[in-house]
């Protein structure tokens, strides 16, 4: 198994047989670079697991349903309005699932968290690029159309960075702006996130440094935003 392989793996675990879970073992323990992404998906795993908390549904939630029900035809409301009624239950239970569960709105809990996602993305293989550096002149609008608010790009070249280019990516269940640059040879990445998108204080006029699988990340905020750099 080679890398190309072990990352379809990892993206479909379940849906490989035994033999492929033994090449992929054997293929991590030799691989430093898939032992990390391996070790980040279980992390990511865990996190998703741990934010579907459950939440007690209000006790006459099914009994309105019923009510519901009742006032849609009194014996035999026809087919025409028996195919809306049906609609309409099964879009209660699509809000029910929405409102109480919302798996879909996760919000970033802790540092820890933020570290991981970003760091999976920095190590992805996926190296696309939305578009390269000095193909957008308005960086800030570009990404507002994509991830639904605008960015404030700082300027990193006076620390060494060149900025090669960029495209959105997905942290967990939020949006993120993605940036890649490189410094003294190196592939370097800054993540802009919404501030809103966290569901934690993240102190203003504080970096905050983390060491993580061999590399350095730093997270500081401005304003609305919040920056991850990742070296």
């Amino acid at each position: 198994m080679n890398c190309a392989e072990f990352k379809n793996w990892l993206i479909d675990k379940d849906g490989h047989d035994q033999s492929a879970d033994q090449d992929a073992k054997l293929h991590r323990l030799s691989c430093a670079r898939c032992e990390k992404l391996y070790r980040l998906d279980r992390r990511m795993e865990e996190r998703l697991a741990e934010s579907f908390v459950e939440v007690d549904l209000p006790a006459d939630l099914f009994e309105k349903i019923q009510r519901d029900e009742r006032y849609a035809g009194i014996k035999d409301p026809g087919p025409a309005l028996s195919s809306k009624f049906s609609a309409a239950i099964l879009a209660t239970a699509v809000i029910i699932v929405v409102v109480f569960f919302n798996p879909f709105k996760s919000p970033m809990r802790s540092i820890e968290e933020i570290s991981t996602l970003v760091l999976a993305n920095h190590l992805s293989n996926d190296t696309s690029l939305a578009f390269m550096a000095g193909q957008i002149s308005d960086v800030s609008n570009w990404f507002a159309a994509k991830i639904g608010y605008p960015v404030h790009v700082p300027d990193m070249a006076a620390e060494g960075f060149t900025f090669l280019g960029g495209r959105k990516c997905s942290l967990g269940h939020q949006k993120a702006a993605y940036l890649v640059y490189e410094k003294e040879g190196k592939k370097c990445s800054l993540f802009i996130i919404d501030r809103n998108d966290l569901g934690f204080d993240l102190e203003r006029d504080r970096k905050y440094s983390v060491d993580e699988q061999g590399h350095s990340i730093k997270v500081w905020s401005d304003k609305d935003l919040v920056y991850v750099m990742v070296m």
